[in-house]
């Protein structure tokens, strides 16, 4: 409801891109039917207020978990949203956070992760692993199956490369193919 009244509101003042930020490191919120995991494991974290969950331990809790907050958008939800944004000429461009910020991945599939497992300090997925281009595909197909909007934002700004220098797979690949 509260995207309704917003794209209302950008038509109002004829504003005509809606950025919607579906993925970010607080949570999954694109619902992907390849990786099902995303929205059952990394859509709901242990607190609702953002500044102490990212204080305290950043950790995302199974769905139906008690006291868990979050959530994500259901298929109806997100055509709802781009039929309303249509009707108002507003243009939909979806974000989709790669190759960094993207710790809510690890939570599902730590095998994405330099570390193999879902860590505090890690947010950036292994560049060296085949499955995390694989993993890039397949959810950047779902999301360009659904939208109708040329762009799709993939974020890449805030992408640490921490892990990237110590990852013997991130090495291997940076090596093979000439990169610093």
């Amino acid at each position: 409801d509260m995207i309704i009244r917003l794209l209302d509101e950008m038509a109002r003042y004829k504003l005509n891109r809606f950025h919607w930020h579906l993925v970010d490191g607080g949570g999954w919120r694109f619902p992907s039917k390849k990786y099902p995991l995303l929205t059952k494991k990394a859509a709901f974290r242990t607190v609702s207020d953002w500044d102490q969950w990212w204080q305290k331990d950043r950790r995302f809790v199974d769905e139906g978990t008690p006291g868990s907050y979050g959530g994500y958008y259901s298929l109806e939800d997100i055509h709802a949203v781009l039929n309303h944004a249509t009707r108002l000429g507003i243009t939909v461009i979806p974000e989709i956070e790669l190759p960094g910020h993207s710790n809510e991945i690890f939570a599902a599939y730590p095998e994405l992760s330099c570390l193999n497992e879902w860590a505090f300090e890690n947010s950036d997925v292994c560049i060296g692993n085949e499955k995390t281009f694989k993993f890039f595909e397949d959810i950047l197909d779902e999301v360009m199956a659904i939208f109708p909007s040329k762009y799709i934002h993939i974020g890449g700004d805030e992408a640490t490369m921490k892990h990237w220098g110590k990852c013997a797979k991130c090495q291997a690949r940076m090596k093979s193919e000439g990169l610093k």
